[in-house]
């Protein structure tokens, strides 16, 4: 039976990399995810050696988050291969740091509201826009690929927009086996459920799963605080061996998360 390997979100609360390592091993978790919007986490800022050095003394690894505005369609050319060079920095610190799963966003773009619907610029454009999403993934995924890490998609409402699916499905099929998904189960909830069927059609793409509870549109509550079907992905996370980040935002939410998972009989089933 597999072990589920469960994970926590830097946290806002805790002021540095010290201080998140000493909570993960209270709580006995697997990882921490770097948040690269904070400034203590920037590549820049905190060495690939330093991490590796904490995995190796401390057991606690890492992923990484790339920043949430990444935006690598985007029509402006100095934008989009400002990202690109972020991202290949960012790929190259982390395979030396041994963080072997980059988190990203892919940012549907902004639209114009008409008084009768929204317009999308990367529908209205779409050929340009996938245009610019392959010459920007290709590369990333090649060095992705050469550095042995994963890139992961997660899902943030997009599949609900049919250009943002069909521009999804074909940067896969380029992805050169980099190039995954993470399922991010409080967003699905948040959006009705309409990322859900494309990540079930893909789940053999799955790398990655960041779970927390939903109600309406309140987002990263405690594990079974909500409506989300927690139970369910859970046992999809160990079936399919994936990585779990706990991804309530508070350490007094991801405490009572785990205090409720501890004695979850899929805990018992994966001992």
């Amino acid at each position: 039976m597999r072990t589920l390997r469960l994970g926590m979100p830097a946290l806002i609360e805790l002021a540095n990399l010290d201080e998140q390592v000493t909570a993960c091993q209270k709580l006995g978790l697997n990882f921490i995810e770097l948040n690269l919007d904070c400034p203590q986490y920037l590549p820049n800022r905190i060495s690939p050696d330093l991490l590796r050095a904490v995995t190796a003394q401390t057991g606690v690894r890492f992923t990484a988050h790339l920043p949430e505005n990444l935006d690598l369609g985007a029509f402006h050319t100095p934008v989009r291969e400002g990202y690109q060079y972020l991202c290949r920095n960012v790929i190259k610190w982390a395979s030396d740091a041994g963080i072997a799963l980059l988190n990203l966003h892919v940012h549907p773009g902004v639209y114009f509201t008409l008084p009768t619907h929204k317009v999308w610029l990367y529908e209205q454009y779409a050929d340009e826009y996938r245009k610019n999403l392959h010459t920007s993934f290709r590369p990333l995924c090649r060095l992705a690929r050469e550095r042995n890490i994963v890139l992961a998609i997660e899902n943030t409402g997009i599949y609900r927009l049919p250009h943002m699916a069909s521009a999804l499905q074909e940067l896969l099929a380029i992805g050169e086996g980099s190039l995954r998904l993470t399922w991010d189960v409080g967003h699905d909830a948040a959006a009705g459920y309409t990322d859900r069927p494309f990540l079930l059609e893909h789940q053999n793409l799955l790398a990655h799963m960041h779970l927390h509870d939903a109600s309406g549109t309140r987002n990263h509550l405690p594990l079974w605080d909500g409506d989300a079907p927690i139970d369910e992905m859970l046992s999809l996370a160990r079936t399919l061996g994936i990585s779990v980040l706990v991804e309530t935002k508070t350490l007094a939410g991801l405490q009572l998360s785990l205090e409720r998972l501890k004695n979850h009989p899929i805990m018992q089933e994966v001992r």
